[in-house]
C-alpha cells in the first residue's frame, strides 16, 4: 500500500509522501489502547522469557560442572585411551611373536584405518563417548 504505484503520480517524491503518510497511520494504530497494551504485555513476557532462558542455561552449566566433579569422566576417558593403546600394542606384539600368518594378518589390519582396527579389536564404536562428551561440554 505504501509503495503502491498510482498512475497519476509515478515519481519518487509522491511515493515518499505516501510512505510517510502510511507510517503515520500505522503509528496511530500502534497507539490504540488495545494494541499498545498488547505490545507492553509482549515486552514484559519477552523480558521474563529471556531471564528464564538465561537462568536455565546458568543452572544447566552449574549442574554439568557439579556432575563432572562427582563423576570423573575425563579421567576415565584418559584411562580407557591408555588401556586401549597398551592393548593394541600388546596384540600386535603377540601376533608378531607368533610369526607366519599372524604377522601378515596384523600387517594387513594395521594398514587399514586405526578406527577400523580398533572397531574390530575392541568391538565398539566411538559414537557413545562422542555423544557423552558433546552432552557434557556442549551448550
Amino acid at each position: 500500500m505504501c509503495n503502491g504505484r498510482d498512475n497519476r503520480d509515478n515519481n519518487w517524491d509522491a511515493r515518499a509522501a505516501r510512505q510517510d503518510e502510511c507510517f503515520k497511520q500505522l503509528e496511530a494504530v500502534k497507539r490504540r489502547l488495545d494494541v499498545s497494551e498488547g505490545l507492553k504485555d509482549y515486552a514484559a513476557f519477552n523480558r521474563e522469557y529471556s531471564q528464564k532462558v538465561s537462568e536455565f542455561k546458568k543452572r544447566v552449566k552449574e549442574f554439568k560442572k557439579q556432575l563432572l566433579e562427582e563423576m570423573p569422566i575425563e579421567q576415565l576417558e584418559k584411562d580407557i585411551a591408555r588401556i586401549r593403546s597398551e592393548t593394541r600394542a600388546n596384540f600386535k606384539k603377540a601376533a608378531k611373536d607368533m610369526g607366519g600368518i599372524y604377522t601378515n594378518a596384523v600387517l594387513q589390519t594395521a594398514l587399514g584405518s586405526q578406527y577400523a582396527f580398533d572397531r574390530w579389536l575392541f568391538k565398539r564404536q566411538y559414537k557413545c563417548s562422542y555423544r557423552i562428551h558433546r552432552l557434557l561440554y556442549g551448550i
